[in-house]
């Protein structure tokens, strides 16, 4: 902070207008405001092998190998495949978890499923949850909605994500002097402080002469604004762990860590994670060997919800966080001539969040064909009455997260006609 206190001494004998207060107003994400992280799993998982386990029926196509040997296991009162780490995770977290299965997407295409499944809508033009959210609770904050990876991140006028690949790049964006490896500052970060000084006298000094058009003056102040909110981001800056610090962690868990660090540090409030395609190339697309890659990836998911969990405690924000998990779609029940699954229109979404009433159960469900079956609106009980589609899911989500009702939300209207209280 040395650079902001020269500063402010140096531009005390300064006489200016009225109009320029020095007074900078720190602006960060309110104690109790949730933190919303999505985790999209691009390219389509088989949620067969993980939150909607089936199993082989006598005289039908194969559905799933694992079930050959073994059986379906619940954790609590949530079934799940014993394939990968799934064990593992599910005992671990079942109590943390609401599962919605049955979720038809009403596409086969990457584009309209990702669309419908993180917008609410098929129609293209509609913004992310994340993105309504972020715009809403996140005004004034330096970054308030980050993305990571190929994700769909789209505000649509309403904000701008920040686009970045984890807390490396992002710190050396918001600190060019500060080695990305050691987190030192180097010997130009006094040049970094004379240039701020520098502009920061100029703007001021532009905008207090009496001659200063009102177009020219709103610009310089408009300049002076967001160099005074500096603070703001060389904190964040500081917060974000660099190289050293990041060690062994995989490329997920770096994105994990930097999301969390920017929610610790006050600045964000929510952001997209782009799983499948951190790993390896295509996602989950799993179209040949589709239980080879659907199971390395599967690993690579579940260890790093495990690393999220575990470092938002760390960091003391895990009571304050919201994690939804889905993806495009869903893998075919039955597997095709390259020993892979093709695209299905019906999926699951999974919301994580700490000390719940409405997590510890499993809402929705298929038949031993993987074809949706409709649940009651009222008694969230499956009787084939009305079929689950993404609006469902995001119109429920935006009334629990106090979204609903806003301009937004009015604007950008969920058509689904039923409401579903998942979160009761």
């Amino acid at each position: 902070m040395k650079n902001r206190r020269q500063i402010l001494k140096f531009l005390s004998g300064i006489t200016f207008g009225a109009q320029i207060s020095l007074t900078h107003k720190v602006t960060a994400a309110t104690s109790n405001q949730k933190f919303v992280l999505q985790i999209q799993t691009g390219g389509g998982w088989d949620v067969t092998a993980f939150c909607d386990p089936k199993i082989n029926v006598s005289g039908e196509r194969k559905i799933s190998k694992w079930s050959d040997n073994d059986e379906i296991k619940e954790a609590g009162n949530i079934p799940y495949a014993p394939f990968a780490d799934n064990s593992a995770f599910f005992n671990e977290y079942h109590a943390d978890m609401l599962v919605i299965n049955g979720v038809d997407t009403l596409t086969n295409g990457h584009s309209i499923g990702a669309t419908h499944t993180w917008s609410g809508r098929t129609a293209v033009g509609f913004p992310s949850l994340t993105a309504i959210y972020s715009s809403y609770y996140g005004d004034g904050l330096a970054i308030p909605y980050l993305s990571f990876g190929p994700t769909f991140s789209r505000g649509e006028n309403l904000i701008q994500s920040i686009k970045v690949d984890d807390g490396s790049s992002l710190r050396s964006v918001l600190n060019p002097f500060v080695d990305v490896y050691s987190g030192e500052e180097t010997q130009e970060t006094e040049l970094l402080y004379k240039i701020h000084e520098h502009n920061t006298i100029s703007a001021l000094g532009y905008a207090n002469k009496s001659n200063t058009v009102r177009g020219n003056y709103l610009n310089r102040k408009s300049f002076f604004d967001a160099l005074s909110s500096n603070d703001q981001l060389k904190f964040l800056a500081d917060s974000l762990p660099g190289n050293r610090d990041f060690g062994n962690v995989n490329k997920f868990e770096k994105s994990i860590w930097t999301a969390l660090s920017a929610f610790k540090a006050g600045t964000t409030v929510a952001a997209d994670i782009n799983h499948g395609h951190q790993v390896t190339q295509g996602g989950w697309d799993s179209h040949e060997f589709n239980d080879q890659k659907q199971e390395t990836l599967m690993r690579n998911l579940t260890s790093g919800i495990d690393f999220l969990w575990k470092k938002a405690e760390e960091l003391g924000i895990a009571e304050r966080l919201l994690v939804i998990i889905s993806s495009d779609f869903s893998r075919t029940p039955y597997y095709n001539s390259g020993d892979g699954k093709d695209h299905w229109n019906v999926g699951s979404y999974i919301i994580m969040e700490r000390n719940q009433n409405y997590t510890g159960r499993v809402i929705g469900s298929t038949d031993e064909a993987q074809n949706a079956i409709g649940i009651n609106p009222k008694t969230l009980i499956s009787d084939d009455s009305v079929k689950l589609v993404p609006g469902h899911i995001h119109k429920a989500l935006r009334k629990y997260l106090g979204i609903s009702g806003t301009s937004a939300d009015t604007y950008f209207r969920i058509d689904a006609e039923e409401d579903f209280d998942f979160f009761s």
